[in-house]
């Protein structure tokens, strides 16, 4: 049964009437009418200062958090939620404070139950799910707060980092799903932590997050049924992923692939604490003349080049090199393929392969 007008507003939803009114009002009058008795017009004074972009207004945003914290009225706590959304990192770094704060419809302890939902389950955290939402900008402020030491706050911001991901496909990166495997193996013992993290696995379509599910589904016990949710999850979501198209690379994506290159590479320098390797130092130039030196691959997507290895043949051996892949896209095969794809450019050869290979191996 439909709502009528009047019950419409009590619960917060404003009419174009209220809104009118709110838009002839001065910063400090919006500023008041947050806290009005009237609920729809709590709520259009909120709409307006969104019309207004007034996402970096530190007093303002303070103001709205405090309003949530209290707010009965369901279409004024989603104006307040749809305000915070569009914020900026400042508005983040406000909002992670109230973590778990608001409300008592967090889970307190693992609820024994698989979730249901053919998708990703919302935060039952109202701030959780906010942030959930907003610009991926927000992303690292969420793992930071993996290293703090507040539980709750640790609790509700995998159940955020876990929808962001989900929605964001370019976030599911091996990266990423590091910082989560630390915290589960930090807190391996709180068996509400290890859950949530295993629910937010399924957001990253990654063979080794796949990998990881299949090892918690079969040392686990209490968590077999949701590591096979999040597997089945994850494996939906790998195989809708675009193939990238491998094909020879032309001397014009050479400027692209050493960018790519440079990006690649640096995991391997910080491993060696050595950024002076040649892939990092390697000039265009010097590349433009690996191109006719060399066979060169390159893998897209999406018309961005996220891939590409390299090889030439001396003496009936086949020395393949730089093989690498953009870091958003590592752990999803593609190096495996491109080697293949190298390989098989090359039959019937014997190969070696360098991760980091000399100049002199291409000259």
């Amino acid at each position: 049964m439909k709502s009528n007008p009047m019950d419409l507003r009590k619960r917060g939803f404003p009419d174009a009437n209220d809104i009118k009114k709110a838009a002839d009002l001065s910063y400090e009058e919006l500023i008041q009418q947050i806290n009005a008795k009237t609920a729809a017009e709590r709520s259009a004074a909120i709409r307006v200062s969104a019309e207004n972009q007034a996402y970096d207004d530190d007093h303002f945003i303070s103001l709205l958090l405090s309003r949530l914290c209290t707010e009965k009225a369901l279409y004024t706590r989603l104006e307040i939620c749809s305000f915070l959304e569009k914020g900026s990192l400042r508005t983040a770094e406000h909002m992670i404070d109230y973590l778990g704060e608001i409300g008592n419809n967090q889970h307190e302890s693992y609820p024994g139950k698989v979730s249901k939902k053919v998708s990703y389950p919302l935060p039952r955290d109202i701030i959780a799910r906010s942030l959930g939402k907003m610009d991926t900008a927000v992303l690292p402020l969420l793992f930071d707060v993996l290293q703090g030491k507040d539980r709750q706050k640790i609790s509700e911001a995998v159940d955020a980092i876990g929808m962001m991901v989900f929605y964001h496909r370019e976030l599911a990166t091996e990266a990423n799903l590091n910082h989560l495997l630390e915290l589960f193996e930090k807190y391996s013992g709180d068996s509400l932590i290890v859950w949530k993290i295993t629910v937010c696995l399924s957001a990253f379509s990654l063979e080794k997050s796949i990998k990881i599910l299949i090892q918690i589904r079969e040392t686990i016990d209490f968590l077999r049924e949701e590591a096979n949710r999040s597997l089945n999850l994850a494996k939906r979501k790998m195989k809708n992923i675009p193939t990238p198209i491998i094909s020879q690379a032309d001397l014009s994506d050479m400027e692209e692939i050493l960018k790519l290159q440079y990006d690649a590479y640096q995991s391997e320098a910080r491993i060696h604490n050595d950024f002076t390797i040649q892939p990092l130092t390697q000039t265009l130039e010097e590349s433009l003349k690996e191109y006719h030196k060399c066979r060169i691959l390159k893998a897209v997507r999406k018309d961005k080049i996220i891939g590409s290895v390299r090889a030439y043949e001396k003496n009936n051996t086949v020395y393949i090199g730089k093989l690498m892949v953009h870091p958003d896209y590592q752990g999803k095969g593609l190096g495996k393929r491109l080697l293949a794809a190298i390989e098989a450019s090359f039959p019937d050869k014997r190969y070696e392969l360098y991760t980091s290979c000399p100049e002199s191996a291409y000259l």
